[in-house]
């Protein structure tokens, strides 16, 4: 039986987002032809607000009637909105009563065929397909079990299907494994690559599509010589780093950190796109470096503390890097995150970082970038064909959750560290 259980976070980007948006405003109106970027605008307004406040809006998804299916990971529980967003009904929650359990665990939100959704399970290792009435017509067993946690929301990307309707996910691999040395149990690296996998749900036949640069960690567990289990989880906050979805059009995408490329693949290698995307870089000094791990700090412990106390609660905690849960029922703990020294920061800020790229319904790639204007979230997006071809400011404090037939889905957390959804018009 393992020592403990650990439980990640919906998006590592999550935590360090509202310190690089929180700087000064990095690119200027006046900037943008130099660079050979499209012009600024405006989000459109908001037409709708939920008034329920949530633990988390880690997924959603749009139904052809408006409805809109959301998942909140850290409450657990599985809701169905009005168009409107003012009433929902629950699918699943984890206070009982006359609905389904959500259960113990996470689950995971899949865009099927038409209005078909797939719920992925990790505690019966399994996918529920629901109708357009959001009924179970059907249960899929998974083809890999122990892959069940690549199709979560977490630090893996955006899972989901491709034109064939085959799994599309990130796979996952930890290097090192246990050690009896100086009280360490365990002490584990994430690579430097991880695949992008396809799988044939009905053959079970694997193909590996392409390679990404995960977001890296080095993360040991100990016990103290009074036998109190310890973790610790050593970190760049502002790695560079790759990132993934599959589109409307079930492509996959691959977006580079590296060289802020985008990579469009198609089912043979011949068709597929790739286009490096126009980007104001910027030079990070050794203070701007310094001041950034000092925020990143303070945003580290703040949303660390807010998820112990969520799973002291009894809640998912999907707020921080890390809350182990003892196998033997003990009280959870949160690991402790180390940063790495400034020195160890990129000289260029990464033109992003984790889970910022998300696709529209009309094939688009939308990237939050790591620049703001007037300390707001600016979007790139990218067309079909590799091309940036709009620029979108944010309202503070949002991130874009999904996408509707003629809408975006905005994830809002307000100061007491709850989360609501707001529904806006593209333009």
């Amino acid at each position: 039986m393992p020592l403990a259980r650990r439980t990640r976070c919906r998006v590592v980007g999550a935590l360090f987002a509202p310190v690089i948006f929180a700087g000064p405003a990095m690119l200027r109106g006046q900037n943008s032809a130099m660079f050979g970027l499209p012009p600024l605008r405006d989000l459109g307004a908001v037409v709708a607000s939920s008034a329920t406040e949530h633990g988390a809006v880690a997924q959603i998804r749009e139904l052809s009637d408006g409805r809109v299916i959301m998942n909140d990971n850290v409450r657990r529980r599985l809701l169905v909105y009005e168009p409107t967003l003012t009433r929902f009904t629950a699918l699943a929650d984890s206070a009982g009563g006359s609905v389904q359990a959500y259960g113990p665990a996470p689950l995971g939100l899949l865009r099927g065929k038409g209005d078909t959704t797939w719920i992925v399970d990790p505690v019966s290792l399994s996918i529920l397909v629901l109708d357009s009435a959001c009924a179970v017509v059907r249960v899929k067993a998974l083809p890999f079990p122990d892959d069940v946690a690549r199709l979560l929301p977490g630090r893996n990307g955006s899972g989901g299907l491709d034109a064939r309707g085959r799994l599309v996910y990130r796979g996952f691999g930890m290097e090192g494994g246990r050690s009896t040395g100086a009280g360490i149990i365990a002490q584990v690296t994430t690579p430097d690559s991880l695949p992008i996998v396809r799988i044939d749900m009905a053959t079970r036949a694997v193909d590996t599509v392409s390679f990404v640069r995960p977001f890296r960690s080095t993360l040991t567990l100990a016990r103290s010589a009074e036998g109190r289990l310890t973790s610790t989880e050593l970190i760049n906050p502002l790695q560079v780093v790759d990132e993934w979805t599959v589109t409307s059009d079930d492509r996959i995408v691959i977006v580079r950190g590296k060289d802020y490329s985008i990579e469009f693949l198609g089912e043979r290698r011949e068709e597929t796109v790739a286009r490096v995307i126009p980007f104001p870089w910027r030079a990070m000094s050794d203070s701007a470096k310094a001041a950034f791990l000092d925020s990143a700090r303070v945003a580290a412990a703040r949303l660390r503390d807010g998820a112990l106390a969520a799973a002291l609660a009894g809640e998912s905690a999907g707020r921080a890097s890390g809350v182990f849960r003892p196998a033997d029922g003990g009280t959870p703990f949160a690991a402790e995150q180390v940063f790495v020294d400034a020195l160890a920061l990129p000289d260029y800020a990464p033109p992003f970082l984790p889970g910022a790229v998300v696709a529209d319904r009309a094939g688009n790639v939308w990237i939050r970038t790591s620049n703001t204007s007037n300390g707001q979230p600016v979007y790139d997006v990218v067309n079909s064909l590799g091309r940036l071809v709009d620029r979108v400011r944010l309202p503070s404090g949002r991130v874009i959750v999904g996408f509707g037939r003629t809408s975006v889905f905005l994830a809002v957390r307000g100061a007491n560290g709850l989360a609501s959804l707001e529904k806006a018009t593209v333009r």
